[in-house]
């Protein structure tokens, strides 16, 4: 369950997630830097699994998974934990190796879930299913939103996309960037289960994490429940060669 929205300005690409999560699930560790080979990264934990649903390297590359939860959902538990699939890609140097290496991995080991992934070199978003064999690249001269929702996909895509055609796309470039943080913020009082910033009985909005990648600089802003408080995080973005 999460929503996650990508836009490019000039010099500037920008992805945010929201993670919802079930109100019994441990609280994350904020992100910390570490290694995925020989390249730095950055990315919160998951006690639940010890792996992460978000996470960029040092070259550009961010990463964010979500579940895929159809009308149709198997109730089959699998043998291992979505958290773990991130820390196998995010040492790729270009969408396309993490396509590829997303494509070997055994998903019948997992529930099923998207990979939303971008890449500094590159001016597009790459959106892949692997368990359907689904991978998309779509452009970035327009901004980009996923959702899911363990309610099922199909009931919230509807409202949260309508919420960022006139939060996000309606506006002025110039405030993409101010409109995607109001977008991902967004609550409906009344309709709190579908909105962006969701909330319900067993499961709410626990984060939000912003992962900002210019000409200079790696920069995670992770913020969560309880207060909220903004964990900043940087890297030197390094050369690729």
């Amino acid at each position: 369950m999460c929503t996650v929205s990508v836009i490019k300005l000039s010099g500037l690409l920008r992805l945010v997630s929201n993670r919802d999560e079930r109100r019994s699930r441990p609280t994350a560790l904020p992100p910390a830097v570490s290694h995925a080979g020989d390249l730095r990264i950055i990315a919160p934990t998951d006690p639940a699994s010890q792996g992460t649903w978000i996470a960029c390297s040092e070259i550009g590359l961010a990463i964010a998974l979500l579940n895929v939860n159809p009308p149709d959902a198997d109730a089959r538990v699998p043998p291992r934990s979505r958290g773990t699939i991130i820390p196998a890609l995010i040492g790729s140097r270009a969408l396309d190796e993490v396509a590829e290496r997303a494509h070997a991995i055994a998903h019948s080991d997992y529930a099923p879930y998207r990979l939303v992934a971008i890449h500094a070199g590159e001016g597009d978003v790459l959106e892949a299913v692997p368990m359907s064999s689904v991978i998309r690249r779509w452009p970035l001269d327009a901004p980009r939103m996923f959702t899911s929702s363990g309610l099922g996909d199909h009931h919230v895509e509807g409202p949260r996309r309508q919420v960022f055609e006139e939060t996000v796309l309606a506006g002025d470039p110039a405030d993409w960037r101010e409109r995607q943080d109001r977008f991902h913020a967004h609550r409906w009082p009344d309709r709190q289960s579908v909105s962006v910033h969701m909330a319900r009985a067993d499961a709410w909005t626990v984060s939000r994490t912003a992962i900002e990648v210019d000409d200079a600089r790696i920069v995670m802003s992770y913020a969560a429940e309880p207060d909220w408080t903004a964990v900043v995080t940087t890297v030197t973005r390094a050369s690729e060669s």
